[in-house]
């Protein structure tokens, strides 16, 4: 069982999606965060110890790199549980459950990775 917590941008349904697989998920607006920044949107991830999930690539890399990178700077540990990056109006929520299902079933841990599903690759570790 893996837990998530979706961001403002992915439906909410999806969260009841992922429940119906065994896992826990929370939405941004069930936590009345869903007109918080991106930063707060990782920030209350990583503090719950769970698994983004959005569609927002460009601005969720860019706060994975500097996530990593300044716990280094600063000589602290950071660690968040992983990012997913899903795409937007491929997949049923239902399909969604089920990549992100995989995806973790097949990763042992997602502490610090960013990952996202490309329609080339399936799913990359993106650094």
């Amino acid at each position: 069982m893996a837990e998530f917590y979706l961001d403002n941008d992915v439906a909410m349904q999806l969260a009841r999606d992922l429940d119906g697989l065994g896992h826990f998920a929370t939405h941004a607006r069930h936590q009345r965060l869903d007109r918080a920044p991106d930063f707060t949107q990782l920030l209350h991830a990583a503090s719950n110890q769970l698994t983004l999930v959005t569609h927002n690539a460009k601005d969720y890399r860019m706060l994975h790199g500097a996530w990593l990178a300044w716990p280094l700077h600063f000589g602290v540990e950071w660690t968040h549980a992983g990012i997913l990056v899903i795409p937007q109006a491929r997949w049923t929520t239902e399909q969604c459950a089920l990549e992100i299902d995989q995806v973790v079933g097949a990763m042992s841990n997602l502490d610090n990775e960013i990952l996202r599903w490309t329609a080339a690759s399936g799913w990359i570790v993106w650094s």
